[in-house]
């Protein structure tokens, strides 16, 4: 079998480049004058016209050889290789502790040739005593002021850029105000 497939590839790559010379001596009666002086008369024309001769008859056998292996695949019932499905990433767990808000903040990140860019972040003090900074949005940010107790949630395990802030249920509110 592998005897085969390799006479085959010799064969098609033969046949590819017989069509690769004979589309170029019938493409050379409308090259300009210049451009055929500068494939044939120099090492560096001679060089780049082989180097583009042989990448098209490498694409050319490469895509026959693609499509023969896809009919001899679909003659065999098989669609082709089955792609690997890629590891999922658990989400990050959610936590859910009693706090209080501490501390508001808004950071100001001034880029050359922009508008400054607002970033807000409220303090919670969890019931282990653990203080923590979390980002918000506005909406958020407005709706939430210091001395506020509930149920916050966010997400503490996950790496910084994900460990934010997820609800804030105020003791006494039925519906988060995301």
């Amino acid at each position: 079998m592998k005897f085969l497939r390799r006479s085959l590839w010799a064969i098609l790559l033969i046949l590819t480049w017989q069509l690769a010379v004979l589309i170029v001596q019938e493409c050379t009666l409308y090259l300009p004058r210049g451009l055929l002086r500068f494939f044939t008369g120099s090492a560096f024309g001679r060089f780049l016209f082989e180097l583009f001769l042989n990448l098209a008859a490498l694409g050319i056998v490469y895509g026959l050889q693609r499509g023969i292996q896809r009919l001899y695949l679909q003659s065999k019932g098989q669609n082709g290789p089955v792609p690997t499905p890629r590891p999922q990433r658990e989400p990050p767990a959610q936590r859910t502790v009693p706090a209080a808000v501490t501390g508001k903040r808004t950071k100001t990140m001034q880029r050359p040739r922009s508008r400054p860019e607002l970033s807000y972040h409220i303090g919670f003090r969890l019931a282990d005593g653990q203080e923590v900074w979390l980002s918000v949005r506005q909406p958020e940010y407005r709706r939430l002021s210091e001395g506020d107790q509930g149920q916050l949630t966010f997400r503490p395990e996950a790496p910084l850029p994900e460990r934010r802030y997820v609800s804030f249920l105020r003791d006494g509110e039925g519906v988060s105000g995301l």
